[in-house]
């Protein structure tokens, strides 16, 4: 399926996915490490555990 959104529809629509499916675990790639950044405090904000991996950390992080 596609839908194209601009970036606020986009983060709503994740956000109303994220409430009603039922899942484990989810992966989301996005195109930069700041949209990473971004996401990753807005699902922190909503209550979702997440966390950011981005090629700009090093192999300890």
């Amino acid at each position: 399926h596609y839908i194209k959104l601009s970036e606020m529809e986009k983060n709503r629509k994740l956000n109303d996915l994220l409430d009603a499916l039922d899942f484990n675990q989810v992966v989301i790639f996005v195109k930069s490490v700041s949209r990473a950044a971004e996401l990753n405090k807005l699902l922190v904000e909503c209550n979702f555990p997440s966390i950011c991996i981005h090629s700009g950390m090093s192999q300890e992080e």
